[in-house]
């Protein structure tokens, strides 16, 4: 079942991607050599709004494409001729009742906001008005098709036998194997065009519509029920997109489930924050923490760190815009910005900016945009040119490396030290949505997507997670490799 929850805050900071155009500066050179993170600059012309199929015909095309790909891929994976769907599709609304399943009724409140795949039956009800009209209205048609294909993907357990293993196999992993499954689906559709075809420019709806699927922040990934928060959904949906069926078709082997990272408040206060420590203390605890992590790798490679010399924050609205070595900052360049300025060893931010994503976002997405800056001047004293994408890519992945660092507790004493709250992976992803670039129609960026940099920060966190591995080993490629377009 597809869980949707309302609209969390943090979709307030998303809807500017998702409804105009945010194609927003990731880490750039600018004017002094100052890198920027920096917010959509607010004169840019709305995005044109993508061609869309009707409603109605997008619900029939989704079931036609996603019946003949596992008609053609059920025999490929299992080994077994595919059965198609026996008890039909049911929409329903406070008009028109859930139909029955398992011979249980069910009112419409029972089930508003939701899709479902029900197995005694063998069909699929979804909420028309309260959960597919929204998503379409909010976040086109290919988060509608998702849902339809994540029901698919249940369907498609029931075929293989897992099912039947309901009492041996927690929720969080028929949920995430679906949305494993329905992410396959999505690459063919995407690869073989055709009416039903999403293109690289659909990917910012993708991982907008992941955020608002997910899991309420907190919730416990070991209850019934679970799906998983949006750095795990996403991480599934990564897996499906790049590594196709075969690789869900084995989240079956607890040995190869990927790992979840869904927890829970562990206290009453931060459950009453969400997990969001004061924005005048998160700051700097997080500014002495990226400190110690990048003279800690430095070390471990033996590179040169210069510590970040200073801090500075200053008042972008009223126009009060710093300088960077002898130049001073453009309004663009100031206005809604992270920025490090290499000639003074100092990163700068927009006071007014950094605390309007605190409070949007919350603190984790908030300290992305400085752990960018972190990463970048780590790059530039030891050579590097920011301003390509491989180069923004490994920022991201540095960025992963360091939060890995934080849930290891690597820094923690008794006293004092950064840990992450329950919602914090998922406010960075946020982040990584609202500021990254918006692709062309050709899905074309110069510093990389929104799913590319997710990708390169969940490589960073995944694999830094077991600490074998220092930054710069785990991120070198991304110099290297041919960077991921997000279908490699």
């Amino acid at each position: 079942m597809v869980r949707s929850r309302s609209v969390a805050a943090v979709v307030v900071a998303l809807l500017a991607v998702v409804g105009v155009s945010c194609s927003s500066t990731g880490t750039q050179q600018a004017q002094g050599d100052a890198s920027t993170t920096a917010a959509p600059p607010s004169t840019e012309a709305p995005r044109e709004a993508p061609k869309r199929i009707p409603l109605d015909k997008l619900i029939d095309t989704s079931f036609e494409s996603i019946e003949a790909y596992w008609t053609e891929t059920f025999p490929e994976v299992y080994g077994d001729e595919y059965e198609p769907i026996s008890g039909g599709f049911h929409p329903y609304s406070p008009d028109n009742p859930p139909v029955s399943c398992g011979g249980i009724d069910f009112t419409y409140e029972e089930f508003a906001d939701n899709a479902f795949y029900c197995q005694p039956d063998d069909l699929i009800m979804w909420d028309e008005v309260g959960l597919i009209s929204d998503l379409y209205d909010t976040y086109g048609q290919f988060t509608v098709a998702f849902v339809f294909a994540h029901e698919w993907g249940h369907a498609i357990q029931n075929r293989s036998g897992m099912w039947r293993k309901n009492d041996q196999i927690s929720t969080i992993v028929f949920e995430l194997q679906a949305d494993c499954f329905a992410a396959a689906w999505a690459r063919d559709a995407m690869d073989s065009g055709g009416e039903l075809s999403f293109g690289q420019s659909d990917i910012p709806l993708m991982v907008a519509g992941a955020l608002e699927l997910a899991d309420p922040v907190g919730n416990d990934p070991t209850a019934d029920m679970a799906h998983g928060s949006a750095f795990d959904r996403l991480g599934a949906m990564e897996e499906g997109f790049n590594q196709g069926p075969e690789r869900c078709a084995e989240y079956e082997d607890p040995d190869k489930f990927p790992a979840v990272f869904e927890e829970v408040f562990t206290d009453q206060e931060d459950f009453d924050n969400e997990g969001n420590a004061p924005y005048d203390d998160i700051l700097p605890a997080a500014v002495a923490d990226l400190d110690a992590y990048w003279q800690d790798l430095s070390d471990a490679v033996e590179h040169d760190w210069i510590p970040i010399g200073d801090v500075v924050g200053y008042a972008g609205d009223e126009g009060k815009y710093p300088a960077c070595g002898d130049e001073r900052l453009t309004k663009a360049q100031a206005v809604g910005a992270v920025v490090f300025c290499p000639d003074d060893n100092v990163v700068l931010y927009d006071d007014d900016f950094t605390r309007e994503v605190h409070g949007d976002i919350g603190d984790f997405g908030m300290i992305i945009l400085f752990a960018h800056q972190w990463a970048v001047a780590f790059q530039v004293q030891n050579g590097q040119t920011a301003g390509d994408l491989y180069t923004a890519l490994q920022e991201s992945c540095f960025t992963g490396t360091w939060t890995a660092s934080v849930v290891r507790g690597d820094r923690v004493t008794e006293d004092e030290g950064l840990s992450l709250s329950p919602g914090d992976l998922d406010e960075g992803l946020a982040a990584f949505l609202a500021f990254s670039e918006q692709p062309d129609e050709q899905g074309n960026t110069e510093k990389g997507n929104a799913f590319q940099r997710i990708e390169a920060f969940r490589d960073g966190f995944l694999n830094g997670l077991d600490g074998e591995l220092v930054g710069e080993q785990v991120c070198a490629k991304y110099t290297v490799e041919q960077a991921s377009d997000g279908r490699s």
